[in-house]
């Protein structure tokens, strides 16, 4: 199952939930004020042999200040 990344909109806290593909566009409720939560745009690291690759850039995300664009 994979981990989608969320931002609340209502207090800014980041978290994480597991969600079958099949729940990736329901509604997800921040765990610290209940508040809408927003996808956030994730990167992903993979264990290849016995190295972790991850990526060298940060992911991209707007900051709740520069408002969704």
């Amino acid at each position: 199952m994979p981990i989608y990344e969320y931002r609340c909109q209502s207090c800014g806290n980041e978290f994480e939930l597991m969600r079958p593909f099949a729940e990736a566009g329901e509604l997800a409720i921040c765990p610290q004020c209940g508040g809408r939560g927003e996808k956030l745009i994730s990167t992903f690291a993979s264990k290849v042999d016995y190295y972790i690759k991850a990526p060298r850039k940060p992911a991209f995300r707007k900051s709740p200040t520069e408002g969704a664009g």
